[in-house]
């Protein structure tokens, strides 16, 4: 099942770049038009891959597995099994995303008394990424600065990679529970999908050695601006200076960086374009900046108060002016759930 589970994350995102390809740029033919042409996309991409042949998981079934849950299951049926490597391995996984589980942890106490158990503590859901900082992080601290950059270099494509899968599979299927009316219905599924697409970046943040590594990007940026500094190149890191503080404005340290970069920009060479934050840096920041305050939007404006209110307003008003009343209520909502979808696809 977890294998599965990889699998229709891979197809979901798959057919969902393959719509934002084929539907970019309809949403000026009408919002009608461009969500026709999406679904007709993504149902025929679906149709030809197997793993959407198979009766598809809920919501809850899927925040499981990302909450980690099977692990603990995997743990007991592997020491049931007296296969105590992969139940070491599966309790680690487990307790990195339930630090506090005190039934683990004294699982995990047990283990770590059995001799070698040491060298089976591993994360079974360890992320090429997070290899490849963890490499580059230990080059950066041996002075090995030309590894420690090729690492890193590698490892930000792939964690954006892993974070438009993650936005892409929050897309997913949504099961209806309550009757609403039409832009209600819809709001309720987008803030659904907003709140999922926010929690990606701390799900995809790496925990090593049992910390959180706050502020993932902007770490890989900072890293990358005082190696290519240490390698007298200037260009490049100034560019991640830049790139670092889209992160983290208040940064007095790199701000004085980049004081420093420009007051030396003559004798290096430097124009005002290698001041600049890198474009997949500020892609990034926009994405994420975007959906945090969509999503404040989405639950000051189309919560539940919402429907309420307007519904309290049909109760109070006559009946002859009933209709007008609704009529008012949606339209409020169309206004403010258009306003979203605008800046949805401008993404």
């Amino acid at each position: 099942s977890e294998r599965l589970h990889i699998v229709i994350l891979q197809m979901i995102s798959m057919c969902q770049t393959e719509r934002t390809i084929l539907t970019n740029g309809l949403n000026r033919l009408g919002t009608s038009r461009f969500f026709g042409s999406a679904a007709t996309c993504l149902r025929r991409c679906k149709q030809g891959l197997p793993a959407f042949r198979q009766a598809q998981p809920g919501r809850d079934l899927l925040q499981e597995f990302q909450r980690r849950e099977p692990y603990k299951y995997l743990q007991f049926a592997y020491f049931k099994a007296n296969n105590l490597p992969k139940a070491i391995a599966a309790a680690h996984t487990f307790l990195l995303k339930h630090p506090d589980d005190e039934m683990m942890q004294r699982n995990m106490a047990y283990y770590k008394s059995i001799p070698d158990a040491e060298e089976h503590i591993k994360d079974l859901e360890t992320k090429p990424y997070e290899n490849l900082f963890v490499r580059a992080v230990r080059a950066y601290n041996g002075d090995n600065w030309r590894t420690s950059i090729s690492d890193m270099e590698l490892a930000l494509p792939d964690f954006f990679r892993a974070y438009d899968d993650c936005i892409a599979a929050c897309e997913g299927s949504r099961e209806i529970t309550d009757f609403k009316d039409f832009y209600l219905s819809i709001a309720d599924h987008y803030i659904e999908v907003l709140a999922c697409k926010v929690q990606c970046e701390s799900n995809l943040t790496p925990i090593i050695g049992g910390f959180v590594v706050e502020k993932f990007v902007a770490t890989m940026y900072h890293y990358l601006q005082f190696a290519y500094y240490k390698l007298n190149d200037m260009k490049n890191a100034a560019s991640c200076a830049a790139s670092y503080l889209l992160f983290d404005a208040k940064d007095e340290v790199m701000k004085q960086n980049m004081v420093y970069y420009q007051y030396h920009k003559d004798k290096w060479g430097l124009k005002e374009e290698d001041f600049q934050p890198r474009s997949e840096a500020v892609r990034y920041h926009n994405i994420t900046t975007l959906q945090l305050e969509m999503y404040e939007f989405a639950k000051e404006h189309l919560m539940d108060d919402d429907e309420v209110s307007c519904l309290e307003m049909v109760k109070k008003a006559a009946i002859t002016f009933k209709v007008k009343m609704i009529h008012s209520c949606n339209s409020r909502i169309s206004l403010i759930w258009k306003n979203l979808l605008v800046a949805t696809t401008n993404l």
